[in-house]
């Protein structure tokens, strides 16, 4: 949905920081908040930029009460940002910083709403040329739904934390590994394009031991992307994801027949034992 909603000119990154949370909301209000602060963040890169999804997980002492565990929710973009002396005034109804005619001013209002009714808090940090961050925090509740029935004991291997790029320009299929991976135990990055992905690994300081990389990307193709990241993070491992087969990709000259390739469509048990080889296997190299 965000896809169509942002255009072409605005790059999506989503990152995980929990594998797994817990919280008592309403989804369809969640998904519109998360729309409206996509929305107001498009507006405020009218040349284009790069917006950031992600979610972690805060512990903070309140007074007279225990360690709470909250759940942040931050949509981040790199527009024209908010003037300091505004801040405090964001959050209230029919304020906009938007031209007259463009906005109602009730965006960031209804966003405040709905997440004190949550029980929860959102905050605003803004500088003028640097971009806007807007995060929600909701508190984090035990998984009180009835388990599962689990017929047969799962195989699929785990992740244990690793850092994940995938670069996918479909969205549906870009959504299904973020979700599988996520669930499994590993920690994703996402991006929708060659630019975005090697921008996205060039400010990404911690280790990334694998990259999830589509082939044919609109802009960049795979290979000159995981060149590319390789310069920079050089522990990486590359597994290629492809609708064709090796030997096609390589007859094309797309790829070296060699390579490390998965085959789309493909299952998330498929996904997972591959993409735990790869990792495995560049782990024992020098």
């Amino acid at each position: 949905m965000l896809m169509p909603l942002l255009g072409e000119d605005v790059a999506v990154v989503l990152e995980s920081r929990v594998s797994k949370a817990m919280v008592r909301v309403d989804a369809s209000g969640l998904e519109r908040v998360i729309l409206n602060l996509a929305a107001n963040a498009r507006d405020s890169m009218l040349e284009g930029g790069t917006l950031t999804i992600s979610t972690d997980r805060r512990l903070m002492d309140e007074p007279d009460q225990p360690t709470a565990s909250w759940i942040s929710i931050s949509v981040a973009d790199t527009g024209v940002g908010i003037p300091a002396e505004l801040h405090s005034q964001v959050f209230d109804p029919f304020f906009t910083t938007k031209a007259i005619g463009s906005g109602t001013g009730l965006g960031l209002a209804m966003v405040k709403g709905f997440v004190v009714q949550s029980d929860g808090n959102v905050t605003l940090r803004s500088e003028l040329g640097r971009g806007t961050t807007i995060e929600i925090l909701l508190p984090e509740v035990a998984d009180t739904r009835e388990p599962q029935v689990v017929t047969s004991p799962g195989q699929n291997p785990a992740g244990r934390g690793e850092t994940i790029l995938v670069v996918e320009d479909e969205s549906a299929v870009a959504a299904v590994g973020f979700q599988v991976l996520s669930r499994s135990g590993y920690r994703v990055l996402l991006a929708d394009s060659g630019q975005s992905a090697i921008a996205l690994l060039r400010a990404h300081t911690g280790p990334i031991a694998l990259l999830l990389l589509d082939v044919i990307l609109p802009d960049v193709r795979g290979p000159v992307v995981a060149e590319a990241a390789l310069t920079v993070h050089p522990e990486s491992a590359v597994l290629f994801a492809s609708g064709y087969s090796t030997e096609i990709i390589g007859r094309s000259g797309e790829l070296p027949a060699d390579v490390d390739l998965i085959q789309k469509p493909y299952s998330p048990e498929q996904l997972l034992v591959r993409i735990r080889e790869a990792i495995d296997r560049g782990a024992r190299q020098p």
